[in-house]
């Protein structure tokens, strides 16, 4: 029996919390999914789910091995959904979240438009680990300089942004602890992206830090305030492209960042 298989039985039992529901919608019977549990159980020397009256429960390991497993296996689908698409139909973008959700999203329709016969496939990721086993047309990452086959896209540079009327609160993006020093004062919120981090300036009235690039919708149409900082982490938005659909995704990129 593939140990796939017995992943795929042990994710949807834990997803439901409940067998039956999962073997309905594995196609298998309600005997076949325990059996397949039960060998992983064995495999790895644990307990994953805990039977209840009603139910199954995920036990702590079982959460940790439900979260990988559902990643692995909408990554397994996606490849195989995009490999079955006609060659060239496609455009998988990879991009760092923050830049997705406040820069791109809101100007991807006129790609979308000019480009009609390419199918967009979008995947967001926080961190450089979160990409491992997406072969992306083009991805779009921020990162230190000295990134080898990539372009930088616009002005990466860390400043200081505050709400006009900002007290001394400051809100904090976790990972960049070193640039985050310089800023003085009380620490009223942490998140894990530049993108949280602006919204929460704006609406907590507060300072935090983030790419220059990122910022500059926000100072023209919120009116908020750039500062310097003293000396950050050195990072850039850095763009690689894989495919030819991958430029032309690349080309209308940076003619839209050009000011």
């Amino acid at each position: 029996m593939s140990v796939l298989n017995w992943l795929r039985s042990f994710e949807a039992a834990a997803r439901h919390c409940n067998i039956t529901l999962a073997a309905e919608e594995l196609g298998l019977s309600q005997a076949a999914v325990s059996k397949q549990i039960q060998a992983l159980e064995q495999r790895l020397g644990t307990t994953l789910l805990i039977r209840e009256a009603r139910g199954v429960r995920a036990t702590s390991e079982g959460l940790e091995l439900q979260t990988g497993v559902a990643q692995g296996l909408q990554r397994i689908d996606a490849a195989l959904d995009r490999l079955e698409q006609p060659k060239g139909s496609e455009l998988l973008v990879l991009s760092n979240a923050s830049f997705a959700l406040h820069w791109l999203m809101p100007r991807l329709h006129a790609f979308t438009t000019a480009h009609s016969d390419l199918r967009l496939n979008l995947r967001t990721a926080l961190w450089s680990r979160d990409t491992l086993g997406i072969d992306a047309d083009v991805e779009i990452f921020f990162a230190p300089a000295g990134q080898q086959d990539a372009e930088i896209l616009g002005n990466g540079a860390l400043i200081g942004v505050a709400h006009p009327e900002a007290a001394g609160g400051v809100v904090r993006v976790a990972g960049y602890r070193r640039s985050f020093d310089a800023l003085r004062g009380e620490t009223v919120a942490e998140v894990d992206t530049f993108h949280s981090a602006l919204q929460l300036a704006r609406s907590l009235k507060a300072r935090t830090i983030c790419p220059s690039f990122l910022a500059r919708d926000d100072v023209e149409s919120h009116g908020l305030q750039v500062f310097q900082i003293g000396e950050a982490d050195r990072h850039c938005y850095w763009c690689r492209t894989r495919s030819g659909t991958g430029r032309v995704f690349a080309g209308w990129l940076k003619r839209m960042i050009a000011p």
